[in-house]
């Protein structure tokens, strides 16, 4: 491990290779035509919470120090805020949707980038670049990688630390321990449950010297590496009592087992059957008493799988509520990784027809798009709203702005109070107040309703209005504050409409 040499070399394809920047050109080309709508959807809870909160902050925000120091809750991503504030002001303030997260959609490409030039030594030209496709279209990857959040930065250090891993492995310690480092210390800042990939690395690490009987070789690159992490992980002491506090209060999901069968089957979504073609030979190269090389790459993509799981359970296990699965999506790039690794020798590789192979990894990737796109549109015609690695009940929907567009166009926003549910609250909220409206004419379903509502009403022009899915979902807001009267639909754009509280005898509703 103290000695530098190549990694095992993978046999050549039977057909011409397609040159790195080609394969990249390919990847970011599916990435944005897949995310087109989607970058310029309506900014969604979280993202509205990020920009308001702590990109933008409140008029007593002192500059960049603000979304550095203000944490009263896990929203934050910290480095991601920091970042978004200088592009907000590069932008000269300009909140377009698109503009907004275009830097998550270029920390996405940077991560294409290192799967196709810094993985390749290990996956092969080729391979490396039908991954990078593959991460591109895939319906885990892609529903995060576009959003004004910190998840995109978080995917690009993990794919950074998957190769920093390997070159030490490989013998190129100085330059891996310099890169794992670095990124040891960015990503607990990103987002502090980060810090379990650092620790599955570290374990890894350990275990493979130990395996080769070289741990003592290693000792200073490790320590280097944990210090690095300690040290980006300590950053939250100077904040303690708001870190604290925000822990508190953070809710999760209903139980550890319906976290860890979601990340299953997103790995399923994001990979296919590549993750049990990779447990079958694991399981397999076992009983082999002379495990040859590929034996070895499956054994220790088993190992590399086994350290991801251990920090991944033990969370579950020991928090006070079920994290939410996309605290998991820092483990993507490494899990992905080592199953691609371990098939790196199948034929289908090798295949004459490029063309075909990329061809099923997008209509794989398409299958599980339409198959959950389908199912999120039906529970949120149900009055849900689902979240999780493969559906998102925000995703692509400009509803609520378009709505409030209209409402601005027909000089309804000062004649209107509107009740949400508390998923629309933050985003109906934000276009409301672009297209006109006021701050106290939007109130959410989890607030003082009596005294919100009757401060709102007190101009007499105004009438009451909800935003809901369907009109079951509108009866329900209304009913909270005591109203059973008919009520009729103003607008409705899919999945959400406006619902005006029908008037009283002798007076006419506002003209839409």
């Amino acid at each position: 491990m103290d000695e530098k040499h190549d990694p095992q070399p993978v046999a050549p394809s039977a057909s011409p290779e397609l040159a790195p920047r080609m394969f990249f050109l390919l990847a970011a080309a599916a990435l944005l035509i897949r995310t087109a709508s989607w970058l310029q959807a309506d900014l969604w809870y979280d993202e509205v919470i990020a920009l308001t909160e702590f990109v933008v902050g409140p008029p007593r925000a002192r500059g960049i120090l603000w979304p550095l120091r203000f944490y009263p809750i896990p929203n934050n991503h910290i480095l991601f805020s920091a970042i978004s504030w200088c592009w907000l002001r590069i932008c000269r303030y300009n909140v377009a949707e698109a503009l907004l997260r275009l830097p998550s959609i270029c920390f996405a490409l940077a991560a294409f980038g290192v799967i196709i030039v810094g993985w390749r030594r290990w996956l092969g030209g080729r391979l490396a670049g039908i991954t990078a496709v593959a991460f591109a279209v895939s319906p885990v990857f892609s529903a995060f990688a576009y959003q004004y959040r910190g998840y995109s930065l978080t995917m690009l250090l993990a794919t950074l630390g998957v190769m920093a891993t390997m070159d030490i492995l490989d013998g190129h310690v100085r330059r891996g321990t310099l890169v794992h480092a670095v990124v040891a210390l960015l990503l607990p800042l990103v987002i502090p449950t980060n810090a379990l990939l650092t620790a599955t690395h570290l374990a890894f690490l350990a275990w493979e010297a130990h395996r080769r009987n070289a741990l003592r070789r290693i000792l200073l690159p490790l320590g280097i590496i944990a210090g690095a992490g300690a040290l980006g992980a300590s950053y939250y002491l100077t904040i303690w009592p708001q870190f604290t506090k925000a822990l508190q209060q953070t809710a999760g999901w209903e139980s550890p087992l319906s976290v860890l069968l979601n990340v299953s089957l997103a790995s399923l979504a994001h990979l296919g059957p590549l993750p049990l073609i990779c447990l079958w030979q694991a399981g397999v190269s076992v009983h082999k008493a002379s495990p040859g090389a590929q034996d070895s790459a499956s054994r220790q993509a088993v190992r590399l799988i086994v350290a991801c799981l251990l920090p991944m359970i033990a969370l579950l296990v020991c928090t006070r509520s079920a994290p939410f699965p996309r605290v998991f999506l820092v483990f993507l790039p490494t899990v992905s990784f080592a199953v691609v690794r371990s098939v790196v020798h199948l034929q289908v590789w090798r295949s004459k027809s490029l063309l075909l192979v990329l061809g099923l990894v997008v209509m794989h990737a398409f299958v599980w798009e339409r198959v959950c796109t389908w199912l999120t549109n039906k529970q949120v015609m149900d009055g849900r709203h689902p979240q999780n690695l493969l559906q998102q009940h925000y995703r692509g929907s400009t509803a609520l702005q378009e709505i409030c567009s209209q409402a601005k166009k027909d000089d309804l926003s000062s004649r209107l109070v509107v009740l949400t549910s508390a998923h629309d609250f933050p985003t109906f909220r934000h276009y409301w107040l672009r297209f006109g409206g006021s701050l106290e004419t939007v109130i959410a379903e989890n607030s003082d309703l009596e005294f919100a509502v009757a401060k709102a009403m007190q101009p007499g022009n105004r009438r009451l209005s909800v935003v809901a899915a369907n009109e079951v979902e509108a009866a329900r807001l209304f009913g909270l504050i005591g109203i059973t009267e008919t009520f009729a639909s103003v607008y409705y754009e899919p999945f959400r409409g406006l619902y005006v509280l029908a008037p009283p005898p002798g007076r006419r509703p506002p003209a839409p």
